[in-house]
């Protein structure tokens, strides 16, 4: 079944996207790091309980996420958006994928955009798409 991907303006009106709800805010926070790690949402799940994060400090600052699929780590640059959030604390919280899921598409559909095969792998297919 082909998946839709999310262009580089939708994603912009994702990462812009402010809510009252802490729950909506947080799952945006989460496509932040999805999107700019390139990451699937089981890497994400795991890297983000890691105390402290693995950072790499050099020129640019990469962050280590254990790859399950692969049982190694994959070193990463980190975007400023992503970096933001860590430097200001304020990485989100874990949630099920089946909530990320919901919420996301209660964003999207909050920000005028119609996709309707979407599910948390849709953000890393949208980086490798858009980037490539």
């Amino acid at each position: 079944m082909p998946h839709e991907i999310l262009n580089t303006k939708e994603i912009e009106r994702v990462f812009n996207f402010e809510s009252h709800r802490d729950s909506l805010n947080n799952v945006r926070d989460i496509t932040k790091l999805l999107y700019w790690g390139c990451l699937r949402y089981g890497e994400f799940y795991e890297a983000i309980q890691q105390k402290p994060l693995r950072l790499e400090k050099g020129k640019q600052t990469k962050w280590q996420v254990y790859v399950s699929k692969n049982a190694e780590l994959k070193t990463i640059p980190l975007h400023e958006d992503a970096l933001k959030l860590i430097r200001e604390e304020r990485l989100p919280r874990r949630i099920a994928r089946e909530n990320y899921v919901q919420y996301l598409k209660e964003i999207l559909e909050k920000c005028g955009i119609k996709k309707t095969k979407i599910g948390a792998h849709t953000i890393r297919r949208s980086f490798c798409t858009n980037m490539y």
